[in-house]
């Protein structure tokens, strides 16, 4: 059995399960490649009626029209970025550094170095120790924030120089005599906390509650 069906899509040299449906364009000469209405030749057993089929060429449909997006977008970025390399433009360097509570003072040291102000800007990320065993922290909000953080930093169009703390396990983070907690630079009430450190001081900040949001992050880098 035969039957002519009319869709809004382009679909050229689709198959689903050759045993069963095959569909291909009539001509190829039918119109360009991307035009509103293509005739499509449906060739199906008539164990199989067309109406059963059409929710599975719907599915099909629609991973080719994302796989499609997904492509050009993928191009699109990477024109961007040739573009950037042709007009000589930098790229931009996220230079990050690690401390714990046992050798802060002298990471916090370099960071605050010479060397590290050539950066156009700098952050100081504070989070909670990380099992060695999992490589997750003991803390949730940390789990969520740091991956957001991470990419919006590296994608920022500026050179950034990251320091990373570590506050230490549960319980050390819990006394209220934590050096970071009584600390007069910091003052931390909770962890995860992303600071701007400019001129030698803080000049924004994102606690924990907040400081997963994008919005929040994008506005901390553009200093608004």
């Amino acid at each position: 059995m035969i039957e002519t069906v009319y869709y809004k899509r382009a679909l050229k040299g689709l198959k689903i399960s050759q045993k069963y449906l095959h569909l291909h364009p009539l001509s190829a000469k039918r119109g360009p490649k991307y035009s509103s209405v293509r005739t499509i030749r449906c060739l199906h057993l008539s164990s199989i009626s067309l109406p059963s089929l059409l929710p599975l060429l719907f599915t099909h449909l629609t991973l080719r029209h994302n796989k499609g997006a997904q492509k050009e977008k993928k191009k699109k970025k990477g024109s961007d970025e040739e573009t950037k390399i042709e007009k000589g433009e930098p790229k931009m360097v996220l230079e990050t550094m690690e401390a714990k509570l046992d050798d802060f003072n002298q990471v916090f040291q370099k960071f605050r170095s010479e060397e590290a102000t050539k950066k156009n800007l700098k952050f100081i990320l504070f989070l909670a120790d990380k099992d060695p065993m999992t490589s997750r922290s003991w803390c949730p909000d940390c789990n969520v924030a740091e991956p957001i953080i991470y990419q919006k930093l590296e994608t920022a169009n500026n050179d950034i120089a990251l320091l990373k703390v570590y506050v230490g396990d549960r319980p050390t983070w819990r006394n209220p005599n934590h050096r970071f907690r009584v600390d007069p630079r910091f003052r931390l009430q909770g962890v995860p906390t992303l600071i701007r450190w400019e001129n030698d001081g803080i000049t924004g900040r994102l606690e924990d509650y907040e400081a997963h949001v994008e919005t929040k992050i994008d506005a901390l880098l553009s200093d608004k």
